[in-house]
């Protein structure tokens, strides 16, 4: 039996580590520490097919330096595109596009802008014949690109995704410890992005001792954001 691109992304992220290289190179380019860690997470994450990108702002956002989309055709969409070529889209109304005509929908960082989340949701479904990737942050500083609404622990995300039609999903928290929390919240309030880059070496050596002494604990008080990927075809 051939192995679906939902089941083969869910086990790619199931087995995924966050690469403390990776990290500290996103850090030094200026990316936040959620950011960082976030893009430390879908390393070489494969994306094929036709992709439709919403929010995507403009074609060389960070991910797809690890995203592999070496063999995908993607649709860049945003509300307000940066770059020639994008379709502007505004996702408060119904998606101008067919039915079932995307392997993969990407929605990265934007759900928290969106007022009618429910209903973009839907139309998510319509218009996606394989699976969805939606990363939503979890603590992050305000962001009014134009607006900003909300923020969606776990249960209230499965909640969403089964009242918009979604039967089959994964919820992957992502967050490597408590110490690389507060590191992003001091990034977030100071704007220290120097700052950031020579502490986390000492961040990251905490948060593995505490990750050893307490899993449990550790694990649910480090979340930043969440990854989920859904199954439309079904």
């Amino acid at each position: 039996m051939v192995q679906s691109s939902y089941d083969a992304t869910v086990a790619q992220l199931a087995a995924s580590r966050i690469k403390f290289g990776i990290v500290i190179k996103e850090l030094a380019r200026g990316k936040s520490v959620l950011r960082a860690t976030f893009n430390a997470h879908i390393d070489r994450l494969p994306v094929s097919g036709a992709v439709l990108d919403l929010g995507a702002r403009s074609r060389s956002s960070s991910y797809y330096r690890f995203l592999d989309s070496s063999k995908a055709n993607i649709t860049f969409c945003d509300c307000q595109p940066q770059d020639d070529g994008m379709i502007q889209v505004d996702l408060e109304q119904p998606l101008p596009f067919p039915d079932r005509s995307f392997d993969v929908v990407m929605l990265l960082f934007v759900m928290n802008h969106i007022w009618n989340v429910a209903n973009l949701l839907k139309e998510i479904r319509r218009v996606c014949r394989g699976h969805v990737l939606l990363g939503t942050s979890f603590v992050h500083q305000y962001t009014p690109e134009p607006c900003d609404f909300s923020r969606f622990t776990e249960e209230g995300l499965a909640r969403l995704y089964r009242e918009a039609g979604f039967a089959d999903f994964r919820i992957f928290p992502i967050g490597h410890g408590p110490c690389t929390l507060a590191l992003a919240a001091l990034q977030q309030t100071a704007h220290c992005a120097a700052s950031a880059t020579l502490l986390y070496p000492v961040i990251w050596a905490g948060d593995t001792a505490l990750t050893r002494l307490l899993p449990r604990r550790a694990a649910k008080r480090s979340i930043m954001t969440h990854l989920s990927v859904l199954q439309a075809d079904t």
